[in-house]
């Protein structure tokens, strides 16, 4: 929006050098909107993994099971390790995110799975549930 409005120039190129700012500029208005749409779905895929995990954790802590700790460390390398490596053995940036849209895939199932491992606990915390 600042690109098509003239004001790009005006408030990001006073804060860095004209080259950098001409640069940035060029790569925003060449880089193909559907990469934008693909970097909102990897953050959102991301997000899930995450929640997957740190209810692994959670079940570990409410269960004084510190192994589960373990096991999310573990899974955390498991799903961070392909990423990094597929590039390097010269996959195509699209398997690297289809990586991540299978764990995040897991990480969903995981996480509607998991309520039940909840439930018996709040219930006997007097938790009330909103079962729906």
């Amino acid at each position: 929006m600042l690109i098509n409005a003239g004001k790009f120039d005006e408030l990001i190129g006073t804060r860095v050098d004209p080259a950098s700012a001409a640069l940035i500029k060029n790569q925003l208005i060449n880089t193909p909107p559907i990469l934008f749409l693909v970097s909102g779905l990897e953050r959102f895929c991301a997000i899930l993994i995450q929640i997957a995990l740190s209810l692994v954790v959670l079940y570990g802590v409410m269960n004084r099971k510190g192994r589960y700790v373990l096991y999310a460390i573990l899974l955390h390398t498991l799903v961070n390790a392909p990423p990094s490596l597929m590039p390097r053995l010269g996959l195509n940036i699209w398997w690297v995110e289809f990586s991540l849209v299978f764990w995040a895939v897991i990480a969903l199932v995981w996480i509607f799975r998991s309520r039940a491992l909840f439930l018996p606990l709040s219930t006997e915390k007097g938790i009330p549930l909103n079962e729906e």
